[in-house]
């Protein structure tokens, strides 16, 4: 299994926002892992390590791993979408695992469970 590091990123805002992302050839798997708030002021940058990570790998498979997402916004939420439609254009599934109840919630709230693909623990 190679694992290629894509990039690790923090934002300063007023709060930090940690996004470390690898791509694993042997199954076609982008992992992007996020820390922190997603906010309309951070989330620009989630997007876009998704969709370069969409274009550039072509993987068959972006799992948005939500383990450390501590908040999240109208601007976050926007940006999940964007980046479901991106990885949907390049024939990708994007999966959120390791989702914390405060995202689920946020989810469910809003109606996108049934749009998005959780998985939970």
């Amino acid at each position: 299994m190679t694992l290629e590091p894509l990039c690790s990123t923090a934002v300063d805002d007023q709060q930090t926002l940690i996004i470390q992302s690898h791509y694993d050839a042997g199954t076609g798997t982008v992992r992007v892992a996020v820390s922190g708030d997603v906010d309309a002021g951070s989330a620009g940058q989630l997007h876009d390590t998704v969709t370069g990570a969409v274009r550039r790998h072509r993987p068959i498979r972006v799992e948005l791993d939500c383990r450390g997402v501590t908040f999240l916004d109208c601007g976050g939420i926007r940006t999940l979408i964007q980046c479901q439609a991106a990885a949907e254009s390049f024939r990708c599934q994007m999966v959120l695992v390791n989702t914390p109840r405060l995202v689920h919630r946020v989810l469910e709230i809003t109606g996108l469970l049934d749009h998005l693909d959780v998985q939970d623990p």
